[in-house]
């Protein structure tokens, strides 16, 4: 007999550490650290799968940036800068922060400069 596994995608918001198995819809759970989630994982499982307490289950986590490595194909570069925003007290972090940090602060300057400038006439510039 085969042992039933699970893909288990682990994510932090705000104070809690929140684990969704990816293989068995509507299984989730949460709890206040990352250490305690294998245990509350295990029993979602079984609960949502209707297995018995004593089957053994094989679990796989990973980080949400894991899973979008795998999901995209594509690694995430490693060598990312974080750049601080006061967007909900979160940070933003994107491979060449500064530089394209600098680039919008530059552009903006330059399309509101005028104090005098009819909104109307402005035109949205590249994206």
């Amino acid at each position: 007999m085969s042992v039933p596994s699970y893909r288990v995608v682990v994510r932090e918001e705000g104070d809690v550490w929140i684990a969704d198995v990816v293989d068995l819809p509507g299984a989730h759970t949460f709890a206040a650290t990352r250490e305690e989630l294998p245990a509350l994982v295990e029993e979602v499982v079984r609960l949502v799968a209707d297995l018995p307490d004593d089957a053994v289950i094989e679990l796989h986590f990973s980080d949400e940036a894991e899973e979008r490595e795998w999901r995209l194909g594509d690694p995430i570069p490693r060598d990312f800068t974080v750049v601080e925003v006061d967007l909900d007290e979160e940070e933003i972090y994107l491979p060449d922060g500064r530089r394209l940090t600098e680039q919008l602060a530059d552009e903006l300057g330059e399309r509101y400069a005028s104090p005098h400038a009819d909104p109307d006439e402005i035109e949205p510039g590249p994206r």
